[in-house]
């Protein structure tokens, strides 16, 4: 009894999300509006200044070419040397140069570019400034106030600070998310970000000035995408989070592909760049009426008259109505609601401790590898623009591919496999770093490893959305947010490593981050399926009873019968007795009839059953799943497909994904077997041939997102096999 009323109390709020709407066109608007489209206009000020901080193949300006007829190529031979570079390859010096000569005087002289004589001489650093390559960029930030060289070091620390904006910002923006809601903390978030690009435009030339604004403006950028994450999931049905989630990836794919064109469109111009691709997202600013506050959020915090407007907008755009007992629903979920102690919250119990960390340390090593890959975007030969772009799109794919596993296989074990081939990705490449004829393959495998470091974000993404308790929910993203950044500092460092020592230390050191990834993802529970923790003490048990190797676990969430994917129709001869809307038929046993044991339904499958006559139903409670109660009962009309007048059809709404474990029926089929070939999309199926004596039963279970082909022929073979099994039985 206690049990049951602790699960009443958990599903109250869901309760009034299914009557009022909780994929209606309040939902569709606000996830394509802001967890897509503005997620596109968002996604390039978070990473432009990477475009604009690229630093063009360089080398030292030595003057006098221009009395000359030399070309660039002879020239070089003339005035610079000729240094090993990184791949073990000789070439033109960026930062040294002949000394000992008045270039004025060698030119003169006639000497040519086969005139070793001048490479005897002493190199020393750049002593009249640099030139810099124009095929792609007209400029950029380091090539403007020339961040090379001995100043190299200035744009790998403008990387690493900006990962510390971010961290700053993660601890502040998601804390305050679950204190004040996640409503203001979006604007100020967006303002943030906007005015820092801006300003950043305007300032390269004071150094430290730049630097501050770098700073400033990353601290919203994590706030900026998962404030409406988290709303979107809050205010949506549970089996529509991965859909969101991917609604946001696509945006921040389509973000990423459009910025390098945008900055190619304009000649490489970095400050124009910086101001076209920021002024988009800060129009959002003025969508203060389309962004509400979390229902949800209010009431955890007892917020109930704010809770109840916010719920009578939602339900109002989905054209329905609140319920009656809203207020008195709410009020004593107020009366409920426990303090959060922000961070400290998360580790109040030994579980969410654990998972915390795993989380965490997950979220780190997989974006120090998607963040150090970004930055070495810029490094690649080629045309920039369309490397950017190329590696942006692939990310696409990354997330389409993530949400189809992380459906299939699960959060946990999606997760493990891309790490696990990230891994062998990278060792591949450490042995290809030093081969230039083999390139392509070096380009193809780095392509690759950027396919499963989106894959792995956007599960990762997933499993932080849907671990954490809703009263912390914004904290503990946060922290596996400012855990990333810390950990993506490193990122810039491991690039300049490599730039100035092997650039095969750089992917070993991001291959044995994957191996570690790995590692740690074997120890996540699996969300899949699993109700969202509400309170500290739901976090505190999630994950406890699940099977470590099982690919599948149990489906927990909750059945209110209102809303759900799968729906159970029932036609039934009047004779059934419905006590209190519980279904009820009498039980007379037939022996040597064989237990039908059903362990998987897709959701997105039109799944048939045959006509079967049931003959023993297990008082009011089908094994794992609640007890049946009917949402709907209708009289059916006389047809002709064997539906006698009279007949009700009971429809009853089950949790998706349908799990049915141990369904303790004895059937027996009426119908042939060929009947499970015959898969149709028309939502009722009447018995053909009723039995008069006995309720007989038509188990109809269907999708509202029927957009599968009907089962494979597998599947086909096998419940055919099932069916002449019982006919011989």
């Amino acid at each position: 009894m206690k049990e049951d009323q602790e699960e009443t109390d958990d599903m109250m709020f869901e309760q009034i999300m299914n009557k009022i709407g909780s994929r209606g066109k309040f939902q569709k608007r606000f996830n394509y509006l802001f967890n897509m489209f503005f997620v596109m206009l968002a996604s390039m000020p978070y990473y432009n200044f990477v475009l604009a901080m690229a630093v063009p193949d360089h080398w030292c300006h030595v003057p006098g070419r221009n009395g000359t007829n030399y070309t660039l190529d002879q020239w070089k031979e003339i005035t610079l040397p000729r240094e090993k570079d990184t791949a073990g390859l000789l070439s033109f010096s960026k930062c040294k140069m002949y000394v000992g000569k008045d270039w004025a005087d060698v030119t003169s002289s006639g000497l040519t570019p086969t005139d070793h004589g001048l490479q005897k001489h002493d190199v020393t650093n750049c002593q009249y400034g640099w030139e810099y390559d124009k095929t792609w960029y007209t400029e950029t930030a380091p090539s403007r106030e020339n961040w090379v060289c001995d100043r190299e070091i200035y744009v790998t620390n403008l990387y690493s600070f900006s990962r510390g904006g971010d961290v700053i910002g993660t601890f502040l923006m998601g804390q305050l998310g679950d204190m004040i809601g996640r409503r203001p903390v979006f604007f100020i978030s967006v303002a943030l970000l906007a005015a820092g690009r801006l300003i950043s435009a305007l300032t390269s030339g004071m150094y430290y000035v730049f630097l501050a604004v770098t700073v400033i403006s990353s601290i919203p950028v994590t706030a900026v995408f998962q404030a409406p994450l988290i709303l979107g999931i809050e205010i949506s049905a549970s089996d529509e989070r991965s859909l969101i989630a991917l609604l946001q990836c696509i945006g921040w794919t389509a973000g990423l592909c459009t910025m390098p064109l945008v900055f190619w469109a304009l000649s490489g111009d970095w400050s124009m760049f910086l101001i076209v691709t920021t002024i988009p997202s800060a129009l959002f600013l003025f969508t203060c009426k389309l962004f509400p506050e979390s229902p949800r959020w209010l009431a955890t915090t007892g917020r109930v008259a704010k809770c109840e407007k916010a719920l009578g907008k939602i339900a109002k755009m989905n054209e329905n109505t609140l319920p009656a007992n809203t207020a008195d629903i709410l009020l004593t979920l107020s009366k409920k609601k426990e303090k959060s102690y922000g961070f400290a919250s998360l580790f109040s119990s030994w579980r969410l401790a654990k998972n915390t960390f795993l989380i965490a340390t997950v979220g780190s090593l997989g974006n120090l590898v998607y963040f150090t890959l970004m930055l070495n975007v810029n490094t690649m030969s080629g045309n920039p623009f369309m490397n950017f772009f190329w590696q942006s799109l692939v990310e696409l794919f990354g997330f389409i591919l993530g949400k189809y596993f992380s459906e299939k296989l699960g959060r946990r074990w999606t997760h493990i496999l891309a790490f696990m081939f990230m891994f062998g990705a990278h060792i591949f490449i450490i042995l290809l770093v030093n081969k230039p004829e083999l390139n392509w393959l070096l380009l193809t495998m780095v392509v690759v490893v950027k396919f499963f470091a989106t894959l792995s974000g956007y599960t990762g993404y997933l499993q932080s959305m849907e671990t954490f308790p809703t009263c912390v929910r914004q904290t503990g993203c946060a922290l596996g947010s400012s855990a990333s950044s810390i950990v993506g500092t490193l990122g810039p460092y491991i690039l300049y490593l490599g730039s100035v020592t092997d650039k095969r230390y750089a992917y070993a050191i991001m291959g044995l981050a994957t191996l570690l990834g790995a590692i740690a993802s074997f120890f996540l529970p699996e969300t899949m399926n699993q109700k969202l923790p509400e309170t500290l003490a739901d976090a505190a048990v999630f994950g406890k009873d699940q099977k470590y190797w099982a690919l599948y676990q149990e489906s927990n969430i909750p059945f209110d019968g209102t809303d759900a994917s799968i729906t159970l129709t029932i036609f039934t001869p009047p004779s059934t007795v419905l006590h209190n809307a519980t279904a009820t038929a009498p039980t007379p046993r037939v022996t040597g009839v064989p237990t039908v044991r059903v362990t998987r339904v897709p959701t997105t499958r039109v799944v048939y059953l045959p006509d079967i006559r049931v003959t023993s139903v297990p008082t009011t409670r089908v094994s794992c799943l609640p007890d049946i109660t009917i949402s709907r009962v209708t009289r059916v009309a006389p047809t002709s497909g064997g539906v006698a007048a009279g007949w009700v059809r009971l429809e009853h709404k089950l949790p998706p994904p349908l799990f049915l474990h141990h369904l303790s029926s004895s059937i027996f089929f009426l119908s042939s077997p060929l009947s499970f070939l015959l898969s149709s999309s028309t939502t009722s199926l009447p018995p053909s041939s009723p039995c008069p004596l006995s309720p007989t039963l038509l188990l109809h279970l269907f999708s509202h997102l029927s957009l599968d082909p009907p089962p494979t022929s597998t599947s086909n073979i096998l419940l055919v096999f099932l069916s002449f099994s019982i006919l011989l039985t």
